[in-house]
């Protein structure tokens, strides 16, 4: 794994990623077996070579990590020949190269690898032209693991008037693939939980837990997504795949993929233009941007067809946009009212309605509502919070 290049200078030994989602497995595993019947085993510590290598790749509380300690204590007193290395995300940390690693259009891959990009289409057009692997899968933040490699299902069986929970566990695809020796190629943006549960691929030897076992996986699994911050050490360690973007390169694309007139593609590259442009303006309070603002020739014209299909009739961001914006619905309705500026032909005075409206201009609205009823009403608030602030200019009209 490129990771391990920057990590550890042999690699000898074997090596375990711990983190909140694969702590527990470290004591005890449960399977499943052919009667739907959940068993107990031994945990990974049990079964780990005499030279081992922990790995922990999230933060962990005091009492868990106690606990951990515990048990490598009574391993080693057990079998003085067991050296099983505790090594923490901020040593980690104090290892990571200044140089940030970059993705050439010739990369090969020997193992599973997490590849950071800007334009996650373009990146995983590039690996699938070097790489060749069987499948190319597109994730969202919102896909599981259950979604991907096995999930589980429970029913209650009834024999001789007593109910018993049984269970139903399937291996997907996807897992059998990589057990297979294929190589996968996942796409898009990634959870924190998904991630977390796939960093196993990482380690030495690239592994899964899977029906509370661990499955060594001779596959590759080549995750392309963009950067998140919230990622640990070893992701934002990945290297980099950047790809240029020029708008003036948009409308032969746009002319190609849609089959338009030149002049037809060039207009609809400058309303598109002039919409990013603006709406790069917005502030997002402190969020990251989301990628779909992060331009990319497939995000374009994936906005130009929307754009050609709806006319004018329907909102031409919906599909681009709404899902990135699902915890953000007043920045999204600012989009909108951009969207059907640039991209709808509708005049702008007829848009504003689409816009939220602002609190405070809301709140002075229920007040005034209020003194029509009433000659009198009590604002209350702590010292500090705005009261003639809000009196002297939001009621002035009163």
């Amino acid at each position: 794994s490129p990771f391990f290049r920057e990590i550890w200078p042999t690699q000898d030994q074997s090596v375990y990623f711990i983190n909140k989602q694969t702590y527990e497995s470290l004591f005890e595993q449960f399977t499943i077996n052919k009667a739907g019947k959940a068993n107990q085993h031994a945990g990974l510590l049990a079964k780990m070579p005499d030279q081992s290598t922990l790995v922990l790749t999230d933060s962990l509380n005091q009492g868990e990590l106690r606990l951990l300690k515990r048990h490598l204590n009574k391993l080693k007193a057990q079998n003085p020949s067991i050296t099983i290395h505790l090594t923490t995300l901020p040593h980690l940390a104090e290892i990571k190269t200044t140089a940030t690693p970059t993705l050439y259009p010739d990369a090969s891959f020997n193992s599973s690898t997490v590849i950071l990009t800007s334009d996650v289409n373009s990146a995983a057009r590039m690996v699938q032209a070097t790489q060749k692997p069987t499948h190319t899968i597109t994730i969202s933040n919102k896909t599981e693991f259950s979604d991907l490699f096995e999930n589980y299902k429970h029913y209650s069986e009834e024999k001789d008037g007593k109910k018993t929970l049984r269970f139903e566990r399937s291996a997907l695809e996807l897992y059998k693939k990589l057990k297979a020796g294929e190589t996968i190629i996942l796409k898009g943006p990634i959870s924190s939980e998904l991630y977390h549960q796939l960093e196993t691929l990482f380690a030495i030897p690239s592994y899964l837990l899977i029906n509370g076992k661990q499955k060594i996986i001779p596959g590759k699994l080549i995750l392309i997504t963009p950067e998140n911050k919230n990622l640990p050490y070893l992701f934002n360690s990945a290297p980099r795949y950047e790809h240029s973007f020029s708008w003036n390169t948009v409308p032969v694309y746009l002319k190609q993929k849609m089959n338009l007139k030149d002049q037809d593609a060039k207009d609809l590259t400058d309303r598109i233009q002039n919409f990013y442009q603006e709406a790069k303006t917005i502030k997002h309070n402190g969020k990251t941007t989301p990628p779909a603002l992060n331009v990319t020739e497939d995000l374009v014209l994936q906005l130009a067809m929307a754009v050609q299909q709806n006319k004018g009739q329907a909102n031409p961001i919906e599909h681009v946009f709404q899902q990135a914006y699902t915890e953000d619905p007043e920045n999204y309705a600012k989009l909108t009212a951009l969207a059907k500026k640039h991209l709808a032909d509708i005049d702008e005075q007829k848009i504003s309605v689409d816009l939220p409206e602002p609190l405070e201009t809301k709140q002075a609205r229920w007040v005034h509502q209020i003194l029509e009823l009433s000659p009198f009403i009590e604002l209350r608030g702590s010292p500090g919070t705005g009261k003639t602030h809000f009196i002297t200019h939001h009621l002035t009209s009163g």
